[in-house]
């Protein structure tokens, strides 16, 4: 079940937390050094419990991956961005329900805010590389659109998306230079080079709109993917009489095909 601020399951558990910490709180211990104690208790429990919501969440997260599609016609489920809200729900409930001014409680909130930041680094990093096939460029294209439409949509965390694209496009453009620099000695067959510049103007231009930087966008790596596909393209306008309109040259430019 989601909910707006993460799952069903995630948000009925901070509120059985907050609830019940309300309540001890609201007894009025008499005893000052027993309602300390009680309290401390209660937010190491607290600690605990939201650790191992954050954990399972990361191995549901990976589950889910593993049973999506990996063609181009894989779209990110909800229940992804739904996993996303609850690492943005713990982060903030956990202000509430794990911290103190002691020490060693304040340190419960820290493990926390630690482990939330772990987990995001490692759930986006596992999406980043859930790459489909690229044997059809419009096709690829689509999916990268929609997923991101998806992610924008669901996921209520700006700098978690903001970190998403600026690593899912950086991740792209260093496998596609690497494999470029593989084949550096062969010449790139002309459907291949169609295929990649298509891949290539998209992809700059949609995380562009999406608000990636332009020190990412126009980093070394996608200076040598440009170069090389350049080189390509001049070398196939001759060898080929003609790429049927589609270049490099303005892969900066609005493009909207």
């Amino acid at each position: 079940m989601s909910c707006s601020n993460g799952s069903g399951t995630s948000e009925d558990l901070f509120w059985k937390l907050d609830a019940l910490q309300t309540f001890i709180r609201d007894l009025h211990w008499p005893e000052e050094e027993f309602g300390k104690h009680l309290e401390s208790r209660l937010k190491l429990m607290s600690s605990d419990m939201i650790e191992s919501c954050i954990k399972r969440t990361r191995g549901a997260f990976e589950a889910r991956l593993q049973k999506s599609s990996r063609a181009t016609d894989l779209r990110v489920p909800q229940s992804i961005c739904t996993m996303f809200n609850v690492m943005v729900d713990a982060k903030a409930q956990s202000a509430k329900l794990c911290a103190m001014e002691l020490g060693q409680e304040r340190q419960y909130h820290s493990q926390i805010d630690n482990l939330i930041e772990e987990t995001v680094k490692e759930m986006i990093t596992l999406l980043v590389a859930k790459k489909p096939g690229m044997d059809v460029a419009d096709g690829y294209v689509t999916f990268v659109r929609h997923s991101q439409d998806m992610l924008r949509d669901k996921v209520n965390e700006e700098v978690y998306i903001e970190r998403l694209f600026d690593q899912w496009y950086t991740s792209t453009m260093n496998l596609l230079g690497t494999w470029l620099t593989d084949r550096m000695d062969l010449q790139l067959h002309v459907y291949q080079l169609k295929i990649l510049i298509r891949i290539v103007k998209k992809k700059y231009r949609d995380f562009r709109l999406q608000g990636v930087p332009d020190s990412t966008l126009n980093s070394k790596m996608y200076d040598t993917v440009r170069n090389r596909l350049t080189l390509e393209e001049a070398t196939a306008s001759v060898r080929e009489g003609g790429m049927q309109g589609i270049s490099m040259r303005d892969s900066e430019e609005e493009d909207d095909n």
